[in-house]
């Protein structure tokens, strides 16, 4: 909200100027400079433009014009049509405003009469228009015009003044006469029109952030009107000005000191800035309002002008800039100031006591405002899921109202974007520009062009402007550009971004005088689209192109006063020159970017910088892997020497270049081997250093890829609460991939292995960062909630206290410099003991609980470790997509070996939807066709090295949802051949396999749960659980109304089998809300969540799912799901059956019942696997959707 008032400020003094403008009656029948005398009719139609009546007054000033041109008085009919200008511009018909103004100064013209006062109304609304230039020009051209006629001898129809005109001088000097001696009868429009003119050239340049001639322009302004202050105190006296004349008059003066002061202080100049300040505030009340002892800012006064004047005594200078709304409720502005000085706490209860406030008075504005502004501010503290939640909220309020829901939607596709969900937030973003479209659209006939439309919007906002235009159209623009970015499509991305900057730069005059958060958020948002234009230029080889946008991604940084954009768009541009080939220059700048880094402690940076190095190195050492096999293959000396020289030349600037990442003891080493290099005519020699000096860059790459993933897990759960870090953390995946495929060139298949595994088990714990889980002793809980909530609060003062500190020593002690430093510095120390008591909490639960460690503490496995854990029977294959190829790990007991199998990521993903499709829409004609395919890629290759009868599948990406029990080898299914478990990552398993328990005989189950909706009922799940319960001798069985969530909860610990046979939802938004149907109960809602499995203490043999896509998470932009598997493993069970789509109640209890008898005497992945055989050789259940979709995760015995 606080935008939307600060954005209105801006256009507010452009419609004070119109008030002041449309004053041009001079005194009602008094005579002026002119021969001039406003008709009554004519000031009657002033009259009612003033009160906003404006259909009454286009009538009368009209007939004025009809009158006038009828009776030849040209002049009065100017005059008339330069109020319809202004009333028209103000009604936002600027076409037909456009045509007064003209005709105004086409009357004047033939008519003789000095059009000056005409240009400058017409100013005023080119500027209202946003057309600044025009508007300045106009304003330019009405003093020019004044000017000229004032020092020429008098004309008819314009009889002298009493004491005639100055034939000679500057403009300047000229107006400062005209200002000082307007004449007796004073010449009232040329009064108006100085005041007019130099009132709106100074706000223009203060809009346009030229605050130097702002200062200029208004010194000149306000000594002119001030001059004129003592005819209109006079003419007020006599009773020939009006009392609204009057307040027009002080309104303008007002305008300009205001102006004047806003400028002074940008520049620095604050006593200049008090001094004009008050200046303003004496006018201010003389123009009728009242001021508040506080005072007020220059922003108050604007926004007090245009708004109402009741806001005027509440407009005072707060902390921030924070300007009261007295729109909204105590609460509401409560939070809106916390918000601003960076107290997120306290402002999270009042934004919560303001939704309440709001709905109880029923101000759906208020409620939408609050709803958002909580949303965004959790998503600035990392806590995405109640984020979302919120602005969800905010767009229902919208949609049930008339109010847009665009800001909420815009805000969700930039939080998806950023946590790298890139189609949510692809969509998010399309509903934001579509609801501004929807706003908009009436004004279009027939068929219009979205793009024309959204243009249109920024051009056009009418008025006053309905700012969520704004922050709509460049949030949605920006989130997209840096969405398409992310996802490596730089194409739509520069498409995409170039149409955002320019709405940016459309809208940047409207951001001057906003409030200090809003405008460091809007050069925020300006500074990541432009960062992400550059460096996509880069990636298309660009490189001076994309360079020169980031420089101007670095200028819109500063302004926004983020020194972490700063460092990256800075270290990109280092890059830029390694990637032209200019070594030297590109290192340089390296070095200075590095030291910052280090001496802002800027992790996040670092882990980028080291990881583009690392590319850097690799590339080089790529480079000469192509270059060895021809050295070795040459028999003349001659041509061996020349290939040398050629590589040596080509090289040696690099390597000196480069040499200061490799470190010191490394870097000489490779300058020792250049030298030998250079030296050496034998080829073994010549071969032996260029081998050396490449393992040298691939050993340096390495170091810097695992350098750079320490950097990432240092950060993961502690500094990961600002989202726009998240911006270059979404896509740290990469990180993984190039170390995975660098490991395996250099190490072999094991060390791959390791760091897949590092890959694979730091996404659970990112996806769970942002939500507490229930650690099972209480005090422990909540100590960890109290420290991580301390942490967010600490960093986002941090980030909003002083993002770019001047390089400038601290002045002295109670200086400004030296209060930012030390605070800055404070909270650093406080930051590193709250992440100091958080890392020794995180140690205490890791002793209470092993459990939770095992599972969100990054610790992989070694190598060595998964090897003793494969049974003798068995073969572990884990999966690893990239871009261009599948890496498949085949893992037994004894050894590690690994294929490499070239195929896009794209193409088997489209292989693995088409096939789930033709599986879940029951389609048979292309089945086994398809599932060849897959069995073709993911499990022919590696066959030959499956030993045992038993293989366990670590899934990657989108072959999480594939079932690879129904793959097809040509002859049978994979699920005949062998018994298939699954694990989420080859760490996980140690956790399984330690809490193997026994079988054990005590079963509870829960069976078609009453949901009071018959058409929800599962007849045949209740049968299921009959059927099941009679195998065991005392089962605890609940149907309909019994089975419920209060029952879930409570009745499970000490059973050994735990059966769910009931509808489930699976939600892609948050899978922690994915959940068990089950009936109500006393404060249960009936949907058992995912999180709530979490909080449960239980130890049983199995958990079996039997319902609806339980199986189903979301998968993270690292890898692994999260879902219910995960949460009842975490819960204590060793092994989880769980399904992939919607399945039949008739066969699932049919394979159920088949699965609990075999699993008397057979182990879990066995049990299953004959369960699933029986279906396939039945008559009714043959076809893969009835038996496929069912899998086992964890401990197959």
């Amino acid at each position: 909200m606080a935008m939307y008032k600060t954005l209105l400020m801006i256009l507010s003094g452009l419609f004070l100027l119109f008030i002041v403008s449309c004053a041009s009656m001079p005194m009602a029948g008094g005579p002026s400079a002119f021969s001039f005398v406003a008709s009554s009719k004519l000031t009657e139609g002033h009259n009612l433009f003033v009160k906003k009546e404006y259909e009454r007054a286009i009538v009368i000033l009209n007939e004025v014009i009809s009158d006038s041109v009828k009776r030849g008085n040209l002049i009065e009919a100017a005059h008339a049509h330069g109020q319809l200008g202004m009333l028209y511009a103000e009604m936002a018909y600027y076409a037909d405003a456009d045509r007064h103004h003209r005709e105004a100064i086409n009357l004047a013209e033939k008519s003789g009469y000095d059009p000056s006062l005409f240009y400058a109304q017409w100013g005023i609304t080119r500027a209202r228009m946003w057309d600044y230039d025009n508007g300045m020009k106009y304003a330019n051209k009405a003093l020019d015009l004044l000017a000229g006629r004032w020092k020429q001898p008098p004309t008819p129809p314009s009889p002298t003044g009493g004491e005639g005109k100055r034939k000679g001088g500057d403009r300047d000097a000229i107006i400062d006469d005209v200002a000082a001696h307007p004449g007796f009868p004073p010449d009232v429009d040329a009064m108006k029109t100085v005041a007019m003119a130099e009132s709106s050239m100074v706000l223009l340049y203060l809009i346009k952030d030229d605050n130097e001639n702002a200062v200029k322009i208004g010194e000149r302004a306000v000594k002119h009107i001030q001059n004129m202050e003592g005819l209109i105190k006079f003419g007020s006296m006599m009773g020939r000005v009006t009392e609204g004349e009057r307040a027009e008059f002080y309104k303008g003066l007002t305008l300009s000191s205001a102006s004047t002061s806003q400028a002074s202080i940008n520049l620095g100049d604050d006593k200049k800035g008090d001094e004009y300040l008050k200046i303003a505030q004496g006018a201010f009340v003389n123009s009728g309002y009242k001021i508040s002892e506080k005072g007020l800012t220059p922003e108050g006064f604007f926004y007090s002008f245009f708004y109402d004047p009741k806001y005027a005594e509440e407009s005072v200078r707060m902390k921030e800039e924070y300007i009261y709304d007295s729109r909204y409720s105590e609460e509401y502005n409560k939070a809106e100031r916390l918000y601003q000085e960076g107290k997120h706490g306290e402002a999270i209860l009042f934004y919560k006591s303001a939704i309440e406030k709001a709905k109880s008075k029923g101000d759906k504005e208020e409620l939408l405002y609050s709803y958002d502004h909580l949303g965004w501010l959790f998503a600035e503290l990392g806590r995405f899921p109640d984020s979302e939640r919120y602005l969800k909220e905010a767009i229902k309020v919208a949609e049930e109202s008339d109010l847009s829901p665009s800001i909420p939607y815009g805000e969700l596709g930039t939080i998806k974007g950023r946590m790298g969900n890139f189609e949510k937030g692809l969509e998010y973003s399309k509903k934001s520009l579509d609801a501004v479209i929807e706003r908009r659209k009436a004004k279009y006939k027939g068929e219009f062009n979205r793009d024309k439309v959204i243009d249109d919007a920024i051009e056009h906002p009418g008025f006053p402007p309905k700012v969520w235009l704004f922050k709509a159209i460049t949030m949605s623009e920006g989130g997209e550009t840096s969405i398409y970015y992310l996802k490596g499509d730089y194409k739509k991305a520069i498409e995409i971004g170039e149409k955002a900057v320019k709405h940016f730069k459309d809208v940047e005059y409207m951001v001057r005088l906003a409030v200090k958060r809003e405008r460091e958020n809007f050069y925020q948002g300006l500074g990541w689209t432009t960062l992400s234009i550059g460096d996509s230029y880069l990636n298309l080889g660009e490189i001076e192109k994309g360079r020169k946008i980031l420089e101007d991604a670095r200028v819109h940084f500063k302004r926004a006063r983020l020194s972490f954009g700063d460092m990256i768009a800075e270290g990109l541009i280092a890059y830029s020159y390694i990637l032209q080939g200019d070594y030297k220059k590109g290192s340089e700048l390296s070095k200075t970017v590095f030291k910052k880094i280090e001496e802002s402690g800027f992790e996040e940076i670092k882990w980028k910088m080291r990881y583009e190095f690392a590319k850097v190195l690799y590339k080089e050492a790529r480079e000469l892997d192509k270059e060895i096999p021809y050295l070795s293959k040459i028999t003349d000396p001659a041509e061996g020497e020349r290939v040398k020289r050629k590589m040596l030349e080509r090289n040696k600037p690099k390597g000196e270049a480069l040499s200061w990442l490799l470190g010191e003891e490394i870097s000489n080493e490779l300058l020792k081997l250049m030298a030998i290099l250079e030296k050496t005519m034998n080829k073994d020699e010549m071969l032996s250093s260029i081998k050396s000096l490449n393992n040298i860059l691939k050993e340096t790459a390495y170091q810097n890829y695992m350098g750079a993933i320490e950097h990432i897990e240092s950060i993961r759960a502690n500094l990961e609460t600002d989202i726009n870090k998240r911006l270059f953390q979404a896509n740290k995946q990469d990180v993984y991939r190039d170390a995975i495929l660098l490991s395996l060139d250099l190490y072999g298949p094991a060390s791959a292995l390791e760091i897949l595994e590092r890959a694979k088990a730091r996404s659970f714990l990112d996806l769970l960062a942002n939500r507490q889980l229930m650690v099972k002793d209480e005090n422990l809980s909540k100590r960890e909630a109290e420290l991580k909530f301390n942490i967010g609060e600490i960093q986002a003062r941090l980030y909003a206290e002083e993002k770019i500190i001047p390089p400038v020593p601290p002045l002295v002690k109670g200086g400004e410099g030296g209060i930012a430093h030390d605070i800055v510095s404070s909270l650093k120390t406080e930051l590193e003991t709250q992440l100091g008591k958080y890392r020794d909490l995180i140690i205490s639960i890791k002793r209470e609980n092993p459990d939770f460690a095992s599972l969100v503490t990054v610790s992989p496995l070694k190598s060595e470790e998964i090897k003793a854990l494969i049974p003798q029977d068995g073969t572990l294959l884990e999966y690893y997509l990239s871009e261009d190829r599948l890496l498949i790990l085949m893992v037994d007991s004894k050894e590690i070996k690994i294929e490499v199998i070239p195929v896009k990521r794209d193409e088997l993903v489209s292989k693995i939807r088409i096939y789930r499709d033709m599986v879940v829409h029951f389609e048979g004609k292309e089945l086994k066709r398809a599932a060849s395919e897959l069995y073709d890629i993911l499990i022919k290759p590696v066959k030959p090295y499956i030993k045992g009868k038993r293989i366990c599948i670590v899934p990657y990406d989108a072959l999480h949802y594939l079932p690879f029990q129904a793959l097809w080898d040509g002859d049978k299914y994979l699920i005949e051949e062998y018994p298939i478990s699954y694990l989420p990552s080859a760490s996980v398993m140690k956790f399984t396999f330690d809490k193997s328990r026994q079988k054990g005989e005590k079963l509870i189950a829960f069976g078609n749960p009453d949901l009071g909706n018959p058409s929800l009922d599962l007849p045949f799940a209740q049968k299921e659980v009959e059927k099941i319960s009679t195998l065991y001798k005392e089962p605890n069985v609940f149907y309909r109304k019994d089975a419920n969530e209060d029952v879930a909860k409570k009745k499970p610990a000490g059973f050994d089998i735990i059966h769910f046979a009931a509808h489930a939802e699976f939600s892609d938004i948050d899978p922690m809300y994915s959940n068990i149907r089950l009936a109500k109960a006393d404060n249960e809602d009936g949907r058992f969540e995912t999180a709530e499995v979490f909080s449960l203490n239980i130890k049983p043999y199995l958990v079996v799912l039997s319902a609806c896509k339980t199986g189903l998470g979301a998968v993270t932009s690292g890898d692994e799901i999260i879902g219910m598997n995960r949460a009842w493993i975490y819960a204590g069970t060793p092994s989880v059956i769980s399904s992939l789509w919607s399945v039949s109640d008739i066969s699932t209890a049919i394979l159920m019942e088949e699965f609990y008898k075999n699993l008397k005497g057979k182990s879990k992945d066995e049990a299953l696997r004959d369960a699933e055989i029986s279906l396939i050789k039945s008559k009714d259940y043959s076809h893969p959707f009835y038996w496929a979709p069912f899998y086992l995760t964890g401990d197959f015995m």
